[in-house]
């Protein structure tokens, strides 16, 4: 099984529907770093939530880092959506949300 990594980053108002949505960001193929409500990264998938922030200061530290990649390219090898969610976690929890 291929599992898609992202990190959950806020929410946010649909001004179209007034429905609070939760955004993810995270790395894709011929797009890079996006965010994208939690519908359209799931994709209708289950998903699981496998590590947080062990700090409020970690949490800020990894919503500059997520904000800080939006738009870097994709690349399998050294861009891709694992590397790209796991970056601010220590090694013993290198998932953040997948699915």
């Amino acid at each position: 099984m291929v599992w898609h990594h992202g990190i959950v980053t806020g929410v946010w108002l649909n001004p179209a529907t007034n429905v609070w949505q939760i955004v993810v960001t995270h790395a894709i193929p011929n797009a890079g770093v996006v965010a994208t409500t939690l519908e359209g990264f799931c994709e209708g998938r289950l998903i699981e939530i496998v590590a947080q922030p062990l700090s409020e200061e970690h949490q800020r530290l990894i919503l500059k880092t997520a904000q800080a990649n939006l738009g870097k390219s994709y690349t399998l090898f050294n861009q891709n959506c694992e590397h790209f969610a796991s970056g601010g976690y220590p090694l013993d929890f290198p998932e953040t949300l997948h699915h």
